[in-house]
């Protein structure tokens, strides 16, 4: 899964563009200073307050040029981002040579974190879960309301946003291969679901099932399996 994402402040203006894939969302969902730049606006506004819009791409090359293009667009639009680049580098194609990957094993074999150190890890990472008051504002912000009341996004900007996905699927059409429905098969097998997730897919489902008519309508194709 590869995907382009965009941190906003709570207004919902997008302030920095980046490209994730090799860890899932981590990538998008860490709020990890980016530069100096980006540090000083997440300390203005606050990490709870950040709003975060994934987009998602077919393939990595689709990923990166997305990025370039959307902070292309946005700069071209005046939103001001804190990106010191304009987009698409990685260490992609990047092949060490065999003695580099034996330097590299030897410096970290047998490196262990003292129980200090653990401690401190897993100090660090406690409490960083949004609570529920910044899980609602940061979906206010990418819905263009602030806290919650009246204010949406203009037909400009509607159209605007509509314009940069243009060409994006959203992984419609994608088909799983035989391989990995029985992975999920195994890890599935067993597990019952309690009437609350039961009904958060049936909702997801339905989201789906409307976007997948949305998406074909053009073709005269209203069906949805």
């Amino acid at each position: 899964m590869f995907y382009v994402y965009a941190h906003c402040k709570p207004n919902g203006d997008p302030f920095y563009i980046g490209k994730g894939g090799a860890r899932g969302l981590a990538r998008a969902y860490s709020l990890a200073p980016r530069n100096n730049h980006h540090k000083n606006v997440l300390l203005k506004y606050g990490a709870d307050n950040i709003g975060i819009f994934i987009l998602l791409c077919e393939s990595e090359e689709a990923a990166f040029s997305n990025e370039i293009a959307l902070i292309a667009q946005l700069r071209a639009e005046g939103f001001t981002l804190t990106n010191m680049t304009d987009g698409g580098e990685g260490a992609k194609g990047v092949v060490h040579t065999v003695e580099m990957r034996e330097k590299n094993a030897a410096a970290h074999r047998g490196r262990k974190h003292s129980q200090e150190a653990k401690a401190k890890m897993s100090a660090a990472r406690k409490g960083r879960r949004p609570s529920a008051e910044s899980n609602v504002k940061r979906s206010c912000a990418m819905r263009g309301n602030v806290n919650g009341v009246g204010v949406h996004p203009s037909l400009e900007t509607r159209a605007k946003l509509s314009a940069a996905q243009l060409g994006n699927k959203k992984g419609v059409g994608h088909v799983i291969s035989a391989t990995h429905r029985k992975k999920l098969s195994r890890l599935f097998k067993g597990k019952k679901l309690s009437l609350e997730t039961r009904a958060k897919m049936s909702v997801a489902a339905k989201i789906r099932c409307a976007r997948v008519k949305l998406n074909s309508a053009a073709k005269g194709n209203t069906s949805c399996s």
